[in-house]
């Protein structure tokens, strides 16, 4: 054989074997994911980090970098700590509910999933849902891994409580995902839910009174993020509704076949300018769009 044929018989066999059309291609990773703590002021990875001990999600090396910190740290420490506190006392309330029919204490949070709204139980939804903000402020500003699995989890139970939960609520947990570099359960999460009015509402509830705390409502399909998701999901009726999980599909010629690709995309659009600033000691969501 030449030494110089580019293309040798065993590679173009290789090669031939290969259904590309099928093969992944691509399997991105969120590279700004930190997966242990570190300083926030100097940036510094080291063992024996100090924990914040009010808000419990910043981490410093030393009292001097804590203190040169505190001015960015101080008004999200004190937003979260405040929700966190105002979480546990209305979880307090429900977990001990008086149920005058039965004239026998009751525990909301075992025997209510899934049929959680009611106004017995919207303070405490709201507490949580602004500590899940909280957190993903935190974990957006930093990008530690901690962070963000305590953001995702209060949004997946308030998803798991609420069966009829608001739909601006939903669309937060697919990023949280994805800035885990947990892609399948993104794109389980995001096929259920375009599918969700397909359901039937008894089987929607059945699955949330049978789950426990942290689990999913459905079945996690391992390698599904190479899946095609507009061949997966339904035509969507309200356009509005599904763009924030279809992408810009209804808006542009930008076609995205996973949600990894789509993230890619709206997170360059969106997030680079912010990823490159300072954080700030603001907490970004509004109070005002408060869901509940």
């Amino acid at each position: 054989m030449n030494q110089h044929d580019e293309n040798p018989p065993q590679a173009n066999a290789r090669h031939e074997e290969i259904d590309w059309l099928k093969t992944p291609y691509y399997d991105g990773k969120d590279t700004l994911l930190k997966q242990q703590p570190y300083c926030y002021a100097c940036k510094d990875q080291i063992a024996g980090l100090k924990r914040c001990s009010r808000c419990n999600v910043a981490w410093y090396c030393s009292a001097e970098c804590q203190k040169k910190h505190f001015e960015i740290h101080r008004e999200v420490c004190k937003q979260v700590a405040k929700d966190r506190k105002n979480m546990e006392q209305e979880a307090v309330v429900i977990r001990n509910w008086y149920n005058e029919d039965t004239n026998a204490f009751e525990n909301l949070l075992e025997t209510r999933v899934g049929d959680f709204p009611s106004p017995d139980t919207h303070d405490y939804l709201e507490a949580r849902h602004c500590l899940a903000d909280d957190l993903w402020d935190v974990a957006y500003d930093f990008g530690v891994k901690e962070v963000w699995e305590k953001s995702r989890f209060h949004y997946q139970e308030l998803l798991r409580l609420d069966a009829k939960s608001p739909v601006l609520l939903r669309y937060r947990l697919p990023y949280i995902l994805l800035y885990l570099n947990r892609d399948d359960e993104a794109f389980s999460y995001i096929r259920y839910w375009l599918n969700f009015d397909k359901l039937d509402e008894e089987e929607i509830l059945t699955r949330h009174r049978q789950s426990r705390e942290g689990e999913w409502l459905y079945p996690i399909e391992p390698n599904c993020r190479f899946l095609d998701i507009f061949q997966e999901c339904p035509p969507i009726k309200n356009q509005r509704e599904a763009a924030p999980f279809y992408g810009d599909r209804y808006h542009q010629d930008a076609y995205c076949c996973s949600p990894r690709c789509y993230f890619t995309c709206t997170r360059f659009r969106f997030d680079s300018n912010r990823r490159h600033q300072a954080p700030t000691s603001t907490i970004h969501h509004s109070r005002n769009a408060c869901w509940y």
